[in-house]
Formats: structure tokens, sequence, C-alpha cells
């Protein structure tokens, strides 16, 4: 059968399971209903959300019940995003298939267990691709789009079968990892359909139980490129990597137990499985003879080309005897090449299958030292990722004449982009000569989300009371500006719509995010009510706007002067008697000395006064 109907086919399956899981909840939990109606009406999340893929969307919403972009197929309904958790767990026997993940595509957790797909495709959408900013728990399933977690992200790789496969999408089945990883289960990369790619630049470490399979080999590899730490810590037990290609333009440290690269050989000339170019380093600690119990040693099933460093230094307390002798690497086919460098009281003998290690008879310096050390770093982020921060590394310090230059490197490295928090670059001086190394120091890079603003403040208002309360005020709330989404809520004190009182009162606008510096924003404006005192000095201002004839405009101030002498013997009675007295005044002259309109705003802001006074 052609690969691609296998695959439509095996999608098929998969979407016919996942209508009898549909099904079988329907049945069995009675609160489905209650579960569609939030999906057809998702709710704004909060930072920080967990949320749990169920592909519960209604036939009618979402057939495929695969979507990452839409919000019915989560729980809580919405979609996850940069400062959220995505959880992937299906409950066996059943699987999941989590399809149309945008690129670009941010979140700050991932899980993925069992059962689950994440990155396929029903419908020949784009790949996308996902970034993880802080940790990826990955138990089992299937991860197909593209991934990478950031440098200061965790990942933690066990279970007896996750797999990382391209699905035969083109761009797809490749894994990018800054932060730290551990490996403790087995690991199946790439398959018939096209090989697939780890790419680690932060430190990786095997530990036991951990094993990498390559489902395809031959003739199109996956590969293991390692251009940061690659760490074999498997004890006495081995850590394979199967028919795949491990290429180290890092480090690697063969801390304890056997790194074995198994290749097919039945075409030597063409499978060379582990290469080392020049400026590359492998680090091996010896603390007695036997091979992968008291030192790490390299297997490698088919043939390998060797370059850059190898250091080998001494484990506390042990001390090698002449006639000892190391092998710390084998291959099955052929050892090819050399080291440039052997650094450590040892030398290195080459033979056609093995790379054997003979201790010098001089005892190696213990000065090696670090200095020149960068101080705690502090910026601001620039973006969601946060921010690419450089720095100038430490310095080794050693004996002059020293036979061989001391190797210092910093993780995360000086151009990483580095996750809003705080980060700890942790400096490393190797030099196999000295008995101290390694020699670290450490520093600290926070970047603060810095962005928390508000914009389109009101501006002061002044309004007129219309009752001895004030009166009731309505303004736009300022614009909350932050690069989180959703926006965090902007609360105002005292709230548009609220009753103001007679006088100045001051409102104040705050934002709050706990992932911003500072964590919360205020911004304030005024609201002044004016009383009666004020509305009767500003009617007065208006009868003479009107420039009416001399002893009208005389007769309308002496009445309104009136009240305002009312209002300073604090006289509110004869005051209302006075403000009815204009009125009736003016009343009279409408339509004569004055016009009906002018007459109306007279009479409109009398009335308004009486009301204030609660006439």
């Amino acid at each position: 059968m052609p690969m691609k109907t296998k695959y439509l086919a095996h999608q098929f399956i998969r979407t016919i399971r996942r209508s009898a899981r549909i099904l079988f909840a329907g049945i069995v939990l009675p609160l489905l209903a209650a579960a569609v109606l939030q999906g057809l009406h998702p709710i704004v999340a909060s930072a920080a959300t967990s949320f749990v893929f169920t592909g519960n969307c209604p036939v009618g919403v979402e057939p495929s019940h695969s979507k990452w972009t839409i919000p019915c197929n989560w729980s809580p309904a919405g979609v996850p995003g940069p400062n959220d958790d995505a959880i992937l767990m299906p409950q066996p026997p059943f699987t999941q298939l989590v399809t149309g993940i945008p690129a670009g595509t941010v979140v700050h957790g991932l899980t993925l267990g069992p059962g689950g797909t994440l990155g396929g495709t029903l419908f020949g959408e784009p790949v996308g691709d996902l970034t993880v900013t802080t940790t990826f728990n990955w138990t089992g399933g299937r991860l197909v789009v593209p991934l990478t977690v950031l440098v200061g992200g965790a990942v933690s790789i066990s279970g007896a079968d996750t797999t990382l496969t391209t699905a035969g999408l083109p761009g797809a089945g490749v894994l990018n990892l800054a932060g730290t990883t551990t490996l403790s289960g087995a690991l199946n990369v790439g398959g018939f359909d096209g090989p697939a790619f780890i790419n680690n630049t932060g430190t990786f470490t095997a530990q036991t139980g951990a094993s990498m399979n390559g489902l395809a080999c031959c003739q199109n590899p996956s590969r293991f490129q390692n251009s940061g730490t690659l760490v074999n810590d498997s004890g006495s037990s081995t850590t394979p990597i199967s028919f795949m290609e491990l290429a180290n333009t890092g480090t690697i440290q063969l801390t304890s137990g056997v790194l074995r690269v198994n290749f097919p050989t039945a075409s030597p000339s063409s499978n060379t499985s582990f290469t080392q170019p020049n400026g590359a380093l492998m680090q091996i600690i010896i603390g007695g003879t036997r091979p992968g119990i008291d030192f790490g040693q390299l297997q490698v099933s088919a043939s390998a080309t060797l370059g850059g460093t190898l250091i080998a230094t001494n484990a506390t307390g042990f001390t090698p005897t002449p006639g000892q002798t190391f092998r710390v690497i084998t291959c099955g086919v052929a050892c090819n090449g050399t080291f440039t460098n052997v650094r450590g009281n040892y030398s290195a003998q080459y033979h056609p299958q093995d790379v054997t290690l003979i201790p010098g008879s001089s005892p190696p310096d213990s000065d090696l030292g670090l200095t020149n050390m960068p101080t705690n770093i502090t910026t601001n982020a620039t973006g969601p990722q946060g921010a690419v921060v450089t720095y100038t590394p430490s310095t080794a310090t050693d004996e002059s004449g020293d036979s061989s230059t001391a190797l210092v490197t910093c993780t995360p490295a000086s151009g990483s982009t580095f996750a809003i928090g705080t980060t700890t670059v942790t400096c490393t001086a190797t030099d196999s000569d000295d008995t101290n190394s390694p020699v670290s120091q450490s520093f600290t890079v926070t970047v603060n989300d810095t962005d928390l603003g508000l914009t389109n403040l009101p501006t002061n208002l002044t309004v007129n009371a219309t009752s001895p309360q004030g009166a009731t005020v309505a303004y736009t709330p300022p614009t909350v500006v932050d690069e989180d989404s959703p926006l965090p809520p902007v609360n105002c004190t005292p709230a548009s719509g609220s009753t103001f009182a007679i006088g100045t009162t001051t409102v104040t606008c705050t934002v709050s995010d706990s992932d911003d510096t500072p964590s919360s924003v205020s911004q304030s404006f005024t609201v002044t009510v004016n009383g009666a005192a004020t509305q009767v000095s500003a009617l007065i201002s208006l009868v003479n706007s009107f420039h009416l004839p001399g002893g009208i405009q005389t007769s309308f101030d002496s009445q309104l002067q009136a009240v305002q002498a009312d209002l300073a013997d604090n006289n509110t009675a004869q005051a209302c008697s006075d403000l009815t007295s204009f009125i009736n005044h003016v009343q009279a002259q409408s339509g004569k000395h004055l016009t009906v309109s002018q007459a109306n705003q007279l009479i409109a802001a009398a009335t308004n006064i009486k009301k204030v006074l609660g006439c």
C-alpha cells in the first residue's frame, strides 16, 4: 500500500476511535451537555491556566475533534497561550490526534502522554511549529510538530513509548532543545516515512534506562546533533543510540556507563555513525580500570570519525599506576582520525578499532580557577519569549607555561534567549592537567516583564451636580498595554457610573500582572462636581452673555446675587424662594426681552440648581 494511503487509513482509524470515545462519554458522563455548552461559549482564560485537550467539540462545530485552535476541544474552553500549560493525556484505550497547530505557537508548559499524537494532520494544513518556554513532560505518544524548548526550560522524557516522527510531513519531526533535558526512558526517532532530528544546544543527560532508537536507518538515518552538552550518566548500564547518527560539535561527558552507538555494519564504507570534528570536546572521568563501570566508555558498532579534544580527568581518590590502560573508545568497523589534543596526564594510543589511554608519569597541578566573572544581569523583556542577553564569559586562570589551555564554557551561552524570570548561568573551566578540574562559578540573568502600562487615560472632568448627593458620572476607562494575552483587567475607583459628591474626587485606575515589574501600574484623573454656588455664578455669566437691556440685565443679576447671599448665609429655603422668583421673572420676559431659547436656557439652569438644593 502506498505510504500516503497507509497514513490516511491510519488517521481514519483514529477518527473512528475518537467517535467511539465521544459516544462512551455521552452515555456515562451526564455532564457532557454542560461541557458542550461551555465549548460553544468559551470562557476567557486567565494567566497560568492548564488546558486539557479533550476533542469534545460538537460534530457540527468541529467534526474532526482534533483542531488545536478550536476552543471547545479544550477544557476549560479556550486556546492555550504563552502563559498557559497544554496537556495531551488520552485515557487508554483511546487515542488523540491534535492537528492544525499554527506557526509561532508558544506555550508555558506541555505534557504529552501515551496515545497522543501532537501535530499530525487530517486535511493537509501546514505543519506549524510549537515553542515551550518552561517545562515539557513527555511520557509517551508521538511528537510530529517541530518543537523548541527555550533556554531555561526543563524537559523530562520518560516512559517506554515516546516517538519523534515526521508522519510523512515535510519539515516535521524536529526537536530543538536549548534548556536542560533528562532522558530516562525509550525515545523512538524517525521512521520509514522520513528521518527525524534532535538538535541539542543545552544540556542533555541520559540516565539509567535511557535509550534512543531510530525506527529506520541506513539510506536516510535520523540524527542526534549535539552542539551543547551531552552527558551519559547511566551508572553501570548501557545507553544505546540505535540505527541513527550521533554528531558532536559541542561537548560529550562520559560520566558513567557505556554510550553505545549501534549502527548497521553491512556497508562499512558508508556507515559512519559517530563524528566529532575539530573544535568539539569529549570528557571522560577515570576512577578505575573497568570500562563502563569505573570510567565512561563510547562504543561505536560501525565507524567513528574523531577530532577535537579529549579530556581525561581522574576521579577523586584515584591515581593510575604505570602499566594500566583505559580503552575509552571502541569501533566495530574502524576508528578513523585522531584527537587534535588529549588533555590530562594521559596519552592516547590509536588502534584500528579502539582508542586507549595510557597514564603519564607527572602528577597534575591544582591551581585552575576562574576570574572576571560577570556580575548578575537584569534586563527587560523584548517579547513573550524573554530577551536575548549577551555577556563576556569569565576567563580561566592557570599556571604560566601549562602544557594545555583551560577551556571555559558558560551555559546558557552568551547571545541566548533568556526566558522571563531569573536564570542561573554556570561557567566552567576544565583542564585535565589540574586535579581540581572542573571549576565552576555562577551568576544570574533576570529578565523583567516591564511593558505593563495604561494609555488613553480620561482627561479631568467637570460636571454640574444634579442633586444634593452630586452627579452620576460615566467615563471610558483607560486601555491596558501588555504583551500577555488575554490582557489583565483595569480597575478604576470610583467606577464609571458612580455618583460623585459635590467637589473634586480623584479617580485612580490600576492594572496588575504578577509577570511584570513593577507588577502594578496606576494613573489618575479628577472629576469635579459643581455645587449650587458655582452654578449660580455660571448662571450670572450666562445672563450677562445675552447683553440684555440695562434694566432687565440688572434686575436678573440682582435676583441671582440675592440667591448667592442666601447660600452664603446657609438659608436654603430663601434661596429656593429667590430662584422661583427668578424663574417667574424669566418666564415673563420670554418672547419679549428674552428669546424663547434664552429663556429656556436660564429656566433649565435655575431649575437644576433648585434640584441640587433639594427645593
